[in-house]
């Protein structure tokens, strides 16, 4: 018995020895001593995310850096589950459990997130040290809800990243360029692609790559003469949008005040500007055609909306006008950003928001079309006060999501009821499926339009980008600058279309093999490159774990991206 006795108290010291390590580590995590989670690590360390991919002990502390210095109240905190230990080398299962708090606007969130780990320790001459660490499965939560349950998939083998590259090329749509005016021969594929929906959504990785705007541009024009689309509906508000579709339709204002009706700083652009000028041109020559409209479908100002609320105010009465005015009276704090709006304060403006639709409602005037805008810009007022104070105990980006798509609902049924839309917004917003736990603008459609929308995703492999860099201390965004944009990770998405060898394709989904490798791979969450705002390069960790065909019906690859221009 003796034996067995030695083993057994040899484990109990190793699990013992474990857990100390262990919460070192999470004790060195909490107060970010680097130092002290290098000593606990090996320095060849390795860890194997939960999308499969290989990072070294530099780049995870990069990472715990910039995550534990924009959040509050982190903590970290390891359960052993088994070891099974072999001389000097120990396998550790083990469930991480990372919890923090942060807020967004008004908006609290207590996150958490749990990994069930298999780790390589070994002893030498300091101890235990980790070797390995593999991320088996993931699971987050947000105050309390499961948002995000993901196991681990192992990259392709390379015989079957060569069966998918294959699969890839032979699926494919090429086509010439990006630069509109160039003719619609090379894309004739996109007939069968489109087909006869009402809705085509055009979704772009970054908001700063020339050539998605190009794209979107070249694409518009496809739309517009082979398939009969009338509206271009923007990632931009409404009610400033207003002063766009004027210009396009009269020349109102000029182009400088169509780019500034677009109100984001991502759209001033000189191919953004470029777009609209083609628009406007249009119109003036259209010999017959359908006239070309702008509609913005965002909601997070509330300045523009309100005024013309007001506006249409004066015009019923005194009575009506004296009512909304008080309403409305100190609103324009919320669009703000450097001013912290007491909660009570955003409540009332809430219940102001809402108090104003009924008011608008009882005084009807003569006008059904000025009526009806009104009513919209009123609607757009509440929700970017929902936005700022919750809608049915939703974060502020999920009811973002939610009343955008109810903007596009209300540009299809309500103001352009019989035309074809294009829609033009980040792949987040018209991607189809929820992602972080909550509906995306894209899903929202989708239920409600199925078959009549048709989504395209953008994406890119390597080249710069106009964004603004993402501070490493406090996440806070500079200036925008041309960044580079490092090659696509090997595993990613982007990395297999480059693979192929084609500089510029369109793939369908829907039309790809079932029984394919390329359609096995797909079945699978992989990643895909996502850049709003805000990117930092060195880090590169705008990468999310998606299923391509539940987030679009195709995607449209350009390998190289160059920074979007300003315009002067």
């Amino acid at each position: 018995m003796a034996p067995h006795a030695s083993a057994a108290d040899s484990e109990i010291e190793i699990r013992q020895a474990l857990v100390a390590a262990y919460a070192r580590i999470g004790a060195a995590a909490s107060k970010l001593d680097l130092d002290a989670i290098r000593a606990v690590h090996a320095p060849a360390f390795r860890e194997i995310t939960i999308n499969g991919e290989e990072c070294d002990l530099a780049e995870l502390m990069a990472e715990l850096t910039a995550a534990v210095s924009n959040v509050g109240d982190f903590s970290y905190h390891v359960t052993i589950d088994t070891i099974a230990p072999s001389g000097s080398k120990t396998i550790a299962v083990a469930r991480v459990a990372q919890a923090y708090t942060m807020s967004v606007a008004s908006y609290r969130i207590e996150a958490r997130h749990e990994d069930i780990r298999h780790d390589a320790w070994l002893r030498g001459d300091r101890g235990w040290q980790l070797c390995r660490s593999e991320v088996h499965r993931r699971k987050t939560w947000n105050n309390g809800r499961l948002v995000s349950d993901e196991t681990r998939v192992a990259p392709p083998t390379p015989k079957e990243r060569a069966d998918i590259v294959r699969d890839l090329a032979i699926s494919a749509l090429p086509f010439d360029t990006v630069r509109a005016g160039s003719g619609f021969d090379d894309l004739e594929p996109l007939d069968g692609v489109i087909g006869d929906a009402r809705i085509v959504a055009l979704g772009e990785a970054s908001h700063g790559t020339a050539e998605f705007f190009r794209m979107k541009h070249r694409l518009l024009e496809y739309l517009v003469e082979r398939k009969g689309f009338s509206v271009l509906a923007m990632e931009s508000p409404w009610a400033e949008g207003l002063a766009t579709d004027r210009f396009i339709k009269t020349g109102e204002g000029g182009l400088a005040a169509a780019l500034a009706g677009t109100h984001f700083s991502i759209w001033k652009t000189t191919e953004v500007a470029d777009m609209l000028g083609w628009m406007r041109a249009y119109n003036q020559s259209r010999a017959g055609r359908g006239v070309l409209s702008f509609a913005g479908f965002d909601m997070q100002s509330t300045k523009a909306a309100s005024a013309l609320v007001l506006a249409y105010a004066d015009r019923l009465g005194s009575e009506a006008s004296g009512q909304m005015r008080e309403l409305y009276r100190g609103i324009e704090a919320l669009d703000k950003r450097d001013i912290e709006v007491p909660t009570q304060e955003r409540l009332r403006f809430k219940d102001n928001a809402i108090e104003a639709i009924r008011v608008l409602e009882a005084f009807r005037g003569s006008s059904l079309e000025a009526h009806r805008d009104a009513l919209q810009a009123a609607r757009i007022v509440l929700q970017a006060c929902e936005m700022h104070t919750g809608g049915d105990g939703l974060p502020p980006w999920a009811v973002r999501e939610r009343s955008m798509a109810e903007n596009v609902r209300w540009l299809l049924e309500e103001r352009f009821p019989r035309e074809k839309m294009v829609l033009w917004a980040h792949n987040g917003h018209v991607g189809t499926a929820p992602y972080g736990g909550i509906e995306s603008q894209g899903s929202y459609l989708r239920a409600w339009y199925g078959a009549q929308m048709v989504v395209l995703g953008l994406a890119s492999y390597q080249g710069d980008v106009r964004a603004r860099r993402k501070e490493k201390t406090d996440g806070r965004l500079g200036p925008y600058l041309t960044l580079p944009l490092a090659p696509a990770r090997p595993a990613s998405v982007e990395g297999l279309f480059h693979a192929t060898g084609l500089s510029r394709f369109v793939l369908d989904f829907r039309r790809i093999p079932r029984d394919s490798a390329l359609a096995r791979w797909l079945e699978q969450p992989r990643l895909h490159r996502s850049i709003g705002d805000g990117y930092d390069p060195e880090a590169d960790d705008a990468n999310e774990a998606v299923r391509l065909p539940k987030l679009y019906d195709g995607m449209v690859f350009i390998a190289q991206s160059t920074a979007a221009q300003a315009s002067v």
